[in-house]
């Protein structure tokens, strides 16, 4: 058995993890922070990315895209994650397992919540309040917005809970939005620049962005922000920190109410045992729930205990659907400068939240290949006129459905938020364990059976179809989308120890040292993207924990 002996013990490297270490590494702590994954260089992953260009190129939905992400980040363990659904419906687990966790994979969706997102409870009668307020992250928000680089406009509907500037300029409108605002004047519904963390200028040794619509695999000009070539950088070269990867956290053993070690294995199966002073779990909401479950389940020689039964109950994610929409106009597809460059906040808050969800509509004029595709490719444009033809379309009428039908699509993406119940929750599997002898998650999760989110996508639904209608378009089939891959709640902040496993500073309410940080945390889950309000937090918590332990 190996021993590793450090101040701070950080579980995981994604996120949160990355920008604790980042603040605490200034300090006098030695720092350990430990991966399950492997740490993939730049190198090693653009490798495999120009491999697989023609993949790529060729990208069609489903299994392809697992496909690609299991190909371009090629260690085994990626990917890999033993778990069960056994709930109405799917939860998406999107753990991914590497140096650098999910910010190797995502759009760069970085938006703020508002002010009553905090208290809905108070405000709109549904969820809980959480102990802490938008005034205690602004400062924290605007932090994780200049060390990741955030783009955003000087003026939308988010605007005013802003104390200073986004970072950075705007991608500007594409064409298509542009066309939509016009048509849909007077609706109600506007379409406003995205708030992301995608570079529109070369800024910190970073490029602008390229516009090669990969954004959701690997981005070629590292424009994207990305934890591995930013932080994790300079966390490396950094004396007080060393990162450890390939290494599986199964429990964390406990003496009196203080944490004194972590249990991990490496991928031979080897135990490790980490002792520390301070422990912070930085995982996500499954994984940090079930290190705390596993701790209760190995007592015997962990002698964990926790009060709270609220471990990993209150899973949650935002929720919604996909609307087609089919304008007699052109919409330039495959002219934006970027993918997802722009989204609606127009139904983001309001009075109405006491009978439907606030949503925030992203809007996708172009995704790989781009849709523009369907009239370059020569055959394909003539078989769509003729087949209008054919229909006895002429003239005029004949260009309206050319519309229609291909240049003035567009997809709406809503995001809504659902109910964080106690009934949605982590498990650990009665029979199945993994590999090292530890029960495999089992997920319970439902959601479409909620009054609130029903009652919502049923008036979204109407309010699009006029919305569209009145402009001279019509709706396609809606897709119901169950999980965002935004892994949220099960270890929630709260006042009380019953319902909740944290405090507002994200310690264990039953442990002076254990710190657990996250979307796992939240109380609610809101109906944005949480990236940015889980590197707010995780912010907030490192400097509370160079106060409170008198880190010099």
């Amino acid at each position: 058995m190996k021993r590793i002996k450090t101040d701070i013990c950080i579980v995981g490297t994604g996120f949160c993890g990355t920008f604790m270490a980042n603040v605490l590494k200034d300090t006098s702590a030695r720092i350990v922070m430990i991966e399950k994954g492997a740490y993939l260089s730049r190198e090693r992953i653009e490798d495999n990315f120009l491999k697989h260009k023609e993949d790529i190129i060729n990208f069609s939905s489903g299994k392809d895209f697992y496909k690609l992400i299991d190909s371009i980040y090629d260690d085994p363990e990626f990917a890999r994650y033993d778990h069960v659904n056994n709930g109405k419906n799917i939860f998406n687990y999107s753990g991914r397992h590497a140096v650098g966790g999910n910010s190797l994979l995502w759009f760069g969706s970085a938006i703020r919540k508002v002010p009553n997102d905090f208290r809905t409870r108070s405000i709109y009668g549904f969820g809980e309040d959480w102990p802490i307020s938008y005034n205690d992250l602004e400062e924290y928000y605007y932090q994780a917005e200049l060390e990741m680089g955030v783009s955003g406009p000087p003026t939308d509907a988010l605007s005013t809970f802003r104390e200073k500037p986004f970072p950075l300029p705007p991608f500007q409108l594409p064409p298509g939005a542009i066309e939509l605002n016009s048509a849909f004047k007077g609706s109600g519904f506007e379409i406003t620049p995205s708030h992301k963390a995608r570079l529109p200028m070369d800024s910190n040794g970073r490029s602008a962005c390229c516009g090669a619509g990969t954004c959701w695999l690997y981005c070629p000009a590292d424009s994207r922000y990305s934890c591995l070539t930013t932080h994790i950088r300079n966390l490396s070269q950094s004396k007080q920190v060393d990162i450890f990867d390939k290494l599986t956290l199964s429990r964390l053993t406990q003496k009196d109410d203080t944490i004194v070690d972590a249990v991990a294995f490496d991928r031979e199966g080897n135990e490790i045992r980490i002792q520390a002073e301070l422990f912070i779990l930085a995982a996500n909401a499954v994984e940090n729930a079930r290190i705390l479950l596993l701790s209760q389940f190995h007592f015997s020689v962990t002698d964990f205990k926790m009060r709270s039964p609220a471990v990993g109950k209150y899973l949650a994610d935002q929720v919604g659907m996909w609307i087609p929409v089919h304008m007699p106009f052109n919409l330039y597809n495959g002219y934006e400068k970027t993918l997802k460059s722009s989204h609606s906040l127009s139904y983001y808050d309001g009075p109405f939240r006491d009978r439907y969800s606030g949503i925030v509509v992203e809007i996708s004029f172009a995704e790989p290949p781009f849709s523009s595709s369907l009239i370059t490719d020569e055959k394909k444009a003539q078989r769509l006129i003729l087949d209008q033809v054919k229909k006895r379309y002429f003239g005029e009428n004949l260009k309206k459905q050319i519309y229609l039908n291909s240049l003035g699509k567009v997809q709406l993406c809503l995001e809504m938020e659902m109910m964080a119940e106690e009934r949605n929750c982590i498990k650990l599997h009665r029979t199945k364990k993994n590999r090292f002898g530890d029960p495999i998650a089992e997920f319970y999760f439902s959601i479409w059976d909620q009054e609130y989110l029903n009652r919502s996508r049923k008036f979204y639904i109407q309010r699009f179809k006029k919305i569209v209608s009145d402009a001279g378009g019509h709706l396609g089939p809606v897709t119901l989308r169950g999980s965002f891959d935004h892994m949220l709640g099960t270890c929630r902040m709260g006042t009380n120890p019953i319902n909740s496993v944290v405090d507002e500073n994200l310690k264990s309410h039953d442990h002076k040292n254990l710190y657990i940080v996250g979307g796992s945390a939240f109380p609610t889950a809101g109906s944005t993207n949480p990236t940015l309000t889980i590197v707010a937090l995780a912010l907030r918590c490192a400097h509370y924990l160079k106060g409170q332990f008198n880190l010099a």
